[in-house]
């Protein structure tokens, strides 16, 4: 499994390099790996793309948080990819670069 991830970055960092269209999903494999959503700028997972029967409380969300550092991927609609590290500060979100 893998979770999905929200990033806060400039419009230009999201184009493609190599056909120029928008990166528009990003998922990678440092995190839970419980389908969690997490959006830049939060502590705590915001979401969980799964059915509601057996989705965790929004409680219970609280108790997973990011690594320092982690690594993610983008996708165009070509399925074209980009790399990026998220770091977090005292367990929050806070910046994203590509690599």
């Amino acid at each position: 499994m893998f979770d999905w991830y929200i990033p806060n970055i400039p419009t230009k960092t999201f184009a493609c390099k190599e056909c120029g269209k928008l990166l528009q999903e990003y998922q990678g494999f440092h995190g839970s790996n419980a389908l969690f959503v997490w959006k830049q700028g939060e502590e705590h997972p915001i979401d969980q793309r799964v059915g509601q029967e057996i989705k965790i409380s929004e409680e219970d969300m609280t108790k997973f948080c990011l690594s320092e550092s982690f690594e993610f991927s983008g996708y165009c609609i070509n399925d074209h990819s980009a790399t990026f590290i998220g770091k977090c500060v005292s367990g929050v979100w806070v910046t994203t670069e590509r690599i």
